[in-house]
């Protein structure tokens, strides 16, 4: 094993830290497996959004602006960025996406702003935000609200 001592060592070991906490948002979004010989024209949709995601958390913003986060990621990932995402609002950072699964939202939002298409608009706590008549009005389709426990979930009709 090569060691340094002194400033070269200190500078060693800082970009070697650096390194690992870099390579941990691959492991944190399920990249582990890409190897540096890979080319991102080789990676799926969700592969790729996978990397963005795991690229954008590498910088560490104190405010996340997201645009369907979890488009073409598989139910695991969706959940699985999710939960970093709720994370980070624990540690202070803000997030504001737009989801279009309510029942995502209704898991992991604080507050929801209703946009109905036409000008008009709705905002406040989640809980008081989700029913059936005002997702009804948002989605252009009757929506029910179905009890599973201590959580609603919403489907159409």
């Amino acid at each position: 094993a090569l060691q340094m001592s002194g400033r070269k060592g200190r500078i060693a070991a800082k970009i070697v830290r650096e390194i690992e906490q870099r390579l941990s948002f691959l492991v944190n979004v399920g990249l582990d497996y890409l190897s540096l010989e890979r080319s991102a024209d080789t990676l799926s949709g969700g592969e790729l959004r996978r990397l963005a995601i795991a690229t954008l958390l590498a910088q560490d913003p104190p405010l996340l602006l997201l645009d369907e986060p979890t488009n073409h990621l598989d139910l695991r990932y969706q959940i699985t960025l999710l939960e970093q995402l709720r994370q980070r609002c624990q540690r202070g950072d803000s997030v504001l996406m737009i989801l279009h699964d309510v029942n995502l939202a209704a898991r992991y939002c604080d507050h929801l702003l209703l946009l109905y298409g036409d000008g008009q608009w709705e905002g406040g706590g989640t809980a008081a935000m989700l029913n059936s008549e005002r997702l009804s009005r948002l989605y252009h389709y009757p929506m029910r609200a179905v009890a599973d426990g201590d959580r609603t979930l919403f489907m159409p009709v």
